[in-house]
């Protein structure tokens, strides 16, 4: 058990929820701020500025959620998992916008995609990318661990 404010284990899902919100301000801020340099610098359009925002702060994510959130090991499939949760977030947040958008105002309707894209992004982090703080060579990758003598 760590010390936490909760007074729960760091693998207790609410500590989890609580860190991964915290990684993904960090995160957020960091996307922002790339994207306001890249523009303000006359560097990039808006268009480019975000993505470019977007692929760090999502690399900035990955390793933060890995290390600090569900203490996982970096690499192998970890990180293509990490990539393939966060792109299908982004579909569903695209998606309750569109739906959204038909019966509420667009700016609700962000808040509300908001909440199901970070919350999809998190049960498929916790269930698939990161379960239990399985080291990176995961179940998928055991027989290369045994032959290099980890298992």
């Amino acid at each position: 058990m760590s010390a936490n404010p909760f007074g729960l284990p760091d693998d207790h899902v609410l500590v989890q929820a609580f860190k991964f919100l915290g990684v993904g301000i960090i995160a957020a801020a960091s996307h922002y701020g790339i994207y306001v340099g890249l523009v303000a610098a006359g560097l990039l359009d808006p268009i480019g500025a975000t993505l470019a925002g977007w692929v760090v702060s999502t690399a900035i994510s990955y390793v933060l959620n890995a290390k600090y959130t569900f203490k996982a090991d970096l690499g192998g499939w970890t990180a293509v998992k990490f990539w393939i949760v966060t792109i299908g977030g982004g579909g569903v947040n695209a998606l309750v916008v569109l739906i959204g958008e038909q019966f509420m105002h667009y700016a609700i309707a962000g808040v509300v995609a908001i909440v199901f894209g970070a919350s999809f992004n998190f049960t498929g982090h916790k269930l698939w990318t990161f379960p239990s703080g399985a080291p990176a060579s995961g179940s998928e990758d055991e027989g290369s661990a045994a032959a290099s003598g980890e298992a």
